[in-house]
């Protein structure tokens, strides 16, 4: 079973706009040796609806290639379209993959049951483990308790990653799931509460630049050590909230790394790259990660 801390990576671009696997590769080198527990590439996080299909199968092959089977890559496969997603899916089991992660449609404003079929389609579709991805904020859908648990019973799919802000859902998931389905957070700043509530993971988008803080709280979450977990994340929650509410933690995330690692990640993709960070925000964000580190 998955636990710990899981790194939905940024994509580096070349100033030309290209894919700069070079800085792919020593980005998550970077993270594995802050001991990460797994990435994920090409998920929201790594641009993955500004990305082609031959762009993503290359992302993969290079985060499999560099990994090397040292800790779990899982890779995003999130489409609008059903049958798009289980070609996704099933290219990057092919390229060997150790899991995927699955929204329902981004844009179709499915109901429950729609995404319900969509999920168990995709997940059907390949041999290995799938998480279910819950974002409200993107889907325009909050998949339910009760089509979480359905979901649950479908082969396959044996993870939750839960990002509609309700910490009262994880516990009510957990209490009806079996020991073989486990959630992973992917609020940054209910990361806490969620742990207490019973996760076991924490899909962590500020660790891109956080990593070795986000994994030193999840071990002592996972040890149920919440007084010195306590500790650490209330030091690094005004990173988390920098980022996170800021409403463009890809701006930011790659901010930092070109300003402070050996390696260069590029700018976000348009439309994204239209959006410049304020100087005050660039400033608070050096000044916090250069504390921390």
């Amino acid at each position: 079973m998955w636990k710990g801390v899981f790194i939905p990576i940024i994509t580096p671009f070349t100033g030309d706009n290209k894919l700069n696997i070079e800085s792919l590769k020593a980005h998550i080198e970077w993270l594995i040796s802050c001991n990460v527990d797994g990435i994920i590439p090409v998920g929201s996080t790594g641009e993955s609806s500004l990305l082609s299909f031959e762009e993503k199968r290359e992302v993969f092959e290079t985060a499999v290639k560099v990994v090397n089977k040292r800790i779990p890559v899982v890779g995003g496969t999130t489409a609008d379209s059903t049958q798009d997603s289980i070609e996704l899916s099933i290219m990057a089991e092919k390229v060997g993959v150790d899991g995927l992660m699955v929204m329902p449609p981004i844009y179709s404003k499915v109901n429950m049951q729609q995404a319900y079929q969509h999920l168990k389609d995709v997940a059907l579709s390949v041999n290995i483990p799938v998480m279910v991805y819950n974002n409200p904020a993107r889907c325009m859908i909050d998949l339910s308790v009760g089509c979480i648990v359905e979901l649950s019973k479908v082969k396959n799919i044996r993870y939750l990653k839960e990002s509609s802000g309700e910490v009262n859902k994880i516990h009510k998931i957990v209490r009806k799931t079996e020991e073989n389905f486990s959630i992973f957070t992917g609020f940054d700043t209910l990361a806490l509460e969620a742990f207490a509530s019973g996760a076991t993971g924490w899909v962590a988008t500020s660790g891109n630049v956080v990593p070795k803080q986000c994994c030193e709280i999840m071990k002592l979450a996972l040890k149920s050590d919440f007084s010195n977990a306590r500790e650490k994340y209330y030091s690094l929650l005004p990173v988390l909230e920098l980022i996170e509410e800021s409403g463009h933690a890809i701006q930011c995330i790659k901010y930092v790394l070109n300003n402070t690692g050996n390696y260069k990640v590029g700018k976000a993709r348009a439309p994204l790259s239209l959006y410049e960070i304020s100087d005050e925000m660039k400033n608070n964000l050096l000044s916090m990660i250069n504390a921390l580190r």
